[in-house]
């Protein structure tokens, strides 16, 4: 009988820790579904201002670590009109650059920061056009109305690291 009782223990601690083990597991996934929910939120309700490399879409960040030089600071990004993959425009302590995330994957184009010798702004009933024009350089690059905030901020940037 003591046989049967201490295996009866060693089963019931068993169970007991993989119980332990599988609420820590449920737990960690909650934790970065509710990350991953409040990053989501972050960018959808928030617009498109971000000051922080961490605090964009992941793949955004994966775009911009492929697409920046070893040499070059992450100043600012803004995210243009877009339905499901929305381009960004980037700030750099260099140049600007311009990606978009494709299906596999992205396009990119990038302008010296010295080149640039006006940054416009206009704004419509429900979008504004970011104007950027230069030697060689006559882009125009629409932004969702709730998304322009600080466009002001961004164009300050572009014409201090100049």
């Amino acid at each position: 009988m003591n046989n049967v009782m201490g295996l009866f223990d060693k089963v019931t601690d068993a169970v007991g820790e993989a119980t332990d083990v599988a609420q820590e597991k449920v737990e960690e996934a909650q934790e970065k579904a509710e990350n991953m929910e409040d990053r989501a939120k972050k960018v959808s309700e928030e617009g498109a201002d971000f000051r922080d490399l961490e605090e964009m879409p992941p793949k955004q960040q994966e775009i911009l670590g492929k697409g920046m030089f070893p040499d070059e600071e992450f100043v600012m990004s803004l995210r243009l009109a877009g339905m499901r993959n929305p381009p960004y425009l980037t700030v750099t302590d260099k140049r600007l650059l311009k990606t978009t995330p494709e299906t596999i994957g992205y396009d990119s184009e990038s302008f010296d920061l010295s080149s640039i010798s006006e940054v416009g702004f206009d704004e419509g009933l429900m979008s504004a056009k970011l104007k950027i024009s230069g030697s060689g350089i006559e882009e125009e690059y629409e932004i969702k109305k709730k998304y322009h905030e600080n466009i002001d901020e961004f164009q300050q940037e572009i014409y201090s690291r100049k």
